[in-house]
């Protein structure tokens, strides 16, 4: 979502944009490197002075990476998130020496990475205004609409992909699922929880997992579980709670998407989190209830909307970054 956004930007904004897919499914026209085509993917890198690259598979960082200093391009690598052992990471502290400049959503990552020279960049870009309702998924429209019939609140969550890390359910769907049957068991049947998976859920072990636990304790109403790409700033403006109870996170654009709207959210302290998120202790159940109950009953008030900027003043800072690096 983050790439998506800042390409629009920068091509809206007048610059000449050459964009590098890395995901396993093919989009229309857009260059993916895994058609393996070089000549193609040279082409690009001769038309351009800057790479700025974001890729989170290793050995496709560290291609890219050589590949732009061999065609003399300037190179900035953000990092989004960082859940390698100390091998890989000694590594990847020797190929970002190639980089021009190193950044990173938040400085929890460098924990493990240790770089002495990195600057900290928060990886939100705001949305365009919402979309309709309309543009969502008929199975979450109709889902949403049954639960505000019923007088229920709505609580939205999701995930790029259903994996553990370390073992743990990594986007906490496990306990999303464990929320809503305590919230009933509590008395709290008005609740409603969707949980949005964006890629490939359906064939995953632990959708399988969740779907039979949903139906074993019969919240079939109450939790909807969909499989398939959500326009997740649309869905999240027509809930009450935006849940990130992560295992381990960078820096979430769910969260600071929340607190742009102005809408509660809650999320696990695996990482430093923006102001005005309601924490809870990472993969404790019974803190992650009371912050639902304070909120559901107004005990904690949604702190208002983050926006310290405007929109456009967002996205300028990167062709700043870009300019700084050209001229140095």
């Amino acid at each position: 979502m983050h790439l998506s956004r800042l390409y629009s930007w920068l091509r809206e904004a007048g610059f000449h944009v050459e964009f590098v897919d890395e995901s396993r499914q093919r989009k229309g026209d857009i260059f993916n490197i895994r058609s393996l085509n070089l000549v193609s993917y040279v082409k690009r890198l001769r038309a351009c002075n800057v790479s700025h690259i974001h890729s989170g598979v290793h050995l496709l960082r560290i291609f890219h990476i050589v590949m732009c200093r061999l065609y003399g391009l300037r190179i900035i690598v953000t990092i989004h998130s960082w859940r390698s052992g100390r091998l890989i990471s000694r590594l990847m502290r020797l190929i970002l020496k190639l980089a021009d400049r190193v950044v990173l959503v938040n400085s929890d990552i460098n924990k493990e990475l240790s770089l002495k020279h990195f600057s900290v960049l928060p990886a939100f870009l705001p949305p365009p205004p919402p979309s309709s309702c309309d543009e969502l998924p008929t199975e979450i429209k109709d889902f949403v609409k049954a639960a505000r019939s019923r007088g229920r609140h709505v609580i939205c969550a999701n995930a790029y992909r259903l994996v553990e890390h370390e073992g743990i359910d990594l986007y906490g769907l496990d306990l999303s699922i464990e929320l809503v049957r305590r919230l009933i068991e509590h008395g709290v049947s008005g609740v409603s929880l969707i949980f949005a998976v964006s890629c490939n859920a359906a064939d995953n072990l632990l959708y399988g997992k969740a779907k039979r636990l949903i139906e074993t304790l019969q919240l079939d109403g109450h939790f909807c579980l969909y499989d398939g790409p959500v326009d997740f700033a649309a869905l999240m403006t027509q809930c009450d709670i935006v849940l990130r109870p992560t295992s381990s996170d960078g820096d979430a654009l769910t969260v600071r998407e929340a607190l742009y709207f102005g809408i509660p959210v809650i999320a696990s302290d695996a990482v430093e989190r923006p102001e005005g998120t309601i924490t809870f202790e990472n993969r404790d159940i019974d803190c992650l209830l009371e912050r639902t109950l304070n909120v559901l009953r107004n005990e904690i008030k949604p702190a208002p909307k983050v926006r310290p900027c405007d929109y456009d003043e967002y996205f300028e800072k990167y062709p700043r970054m870009y300019e700084e690096i050209l001229s140095s």
